[in-house]
């Protein structure tokens, strides 16, 4: 229909002008088919770019040749917030299998058109992972980052303006990477008010949204440490009881595991969490619930 209606409006009036309309059609299809071939690839990259973030999460797949090829169409057709979500995406990627400065390549593309097309979601990811490359990686990054002593402040930078910006774009998924991750960074220079605070407000947007249970575990294991440390004995037991709460639904599918990851995960995470939370019941005169705490260690 597009199509009758353009050659009925641009009606040559004469052989010449069927000719020279004829190679503008060829040489423009845009023209010929509206905006259907820019729709149809974009959403086979989105497609291709859910491909590989799916791979990436379930670690079944090579999630590779899908970000690259929905790379490759982004580019091909000009969708820079593509282009810039996959390069976050890829830059996790490369992070996660040990490359940094493949990681750090990606993250700083990322971060270059989000901020030119400002989409202050992708500038966040790409902060975020600007800090995780100097927090992790440090000198093995180049020149990009300080030496190991300043690494935990200059991620500290990356990560509030990663914050600020999440908060600009009211994304509350990654407004709660972002202060997870501060509160690790504080957590790590001992400023422990400061973690406590930023772990709490992750806390507020887990309770609001929908997240992984695991997810919210390991905040509530942190949160308990954190209070117990600055004498807040109360809230610890509070976030320790939801703790174990959760941990003892997953441990009771754990027989799905392999016998050695099963006390790996036993010995490793929930031991050490039990009996912190046992010890301050006892310290509140709590002994029978602190026993019941413990007795559950040895199921």
């Amino acid at each position: 229909m597009f199509l009758h209606q353009l050659l009925h409006k641009f009606k040559p009036k004469s052989l010449w002008a069927f000719g020279f309309s004829t190679l503008v059609l060829a040489i423009n299809p845009a023209l010929v088919y509206g905006q259907m071939p820019f729709e149809e690839r974009q959403l086979e990259a989105a497609h291709l770019l859910e491909q590989g973030q799916q791979a990436l999460r379930e670690l079944e797949r090579d999630p590779l040749p899908f970000l690259q090829a929905a790379l490759n169409i982004y580019q091909e057709i000009g969708d820079r917030s593509g282009e810039s979500q996959t390069l976050n995406t890829l830059g996790y990627l490369y992070d996660l299998m040990g490359q940094p400065r493949q990681a750090l390549e990606y993250y700083q593309q990322a971060l270059t058109i989000a901020s030119e097309i400002e989409n202050r979601t992708e500038q966040s990811r790409a902060l975020q992972g600007l800090g995780d490359i100097c927090r992790i990686w440090s000198g093995n990054a180049g020149i990009f980052c300080h030496d190991s002593s300043d690494r935990n402040w200059q991620a500290l930078e990356f990560y509030q303006q990663a914050l600020d910006f999440a908060r600009e774009a009211s994304n509350l998924a990654q407004q709660a990477n972002a202060l997870g991750k501060l509160g690790d960074i504080y957590r790590d220079l001992e400023q422990y008010e400061q973690a406590v605070e930023s772990y709490e407000q992750q806390l507020a947007i887990y309770r609001e949204t929908t997240v992984n249970r695991w997810n919210l575990s390991f905040l509530l294991r942190d949160l308990g440490e954190l209070y117990s440390v600055l004498g807040r004995d109360a809230e610890a037991i509070e976030v320790y009881a939801e703790f174990v709460e959760i941990m003892e639904g997953f441990r009771a599918n754990l027989q799905e595991l392999p016998v050695a990851s099963q006390q790996e995960f036993t010995q490793e995470f929930v031991t050490s969490t039990y009996q912190a939370y046992a010890n301050l019941l006892l310290q509140q005169g709590r002994g029978q619930e602190a026993q019941q705490i413990l007795n559950l260690v040895q199921q």
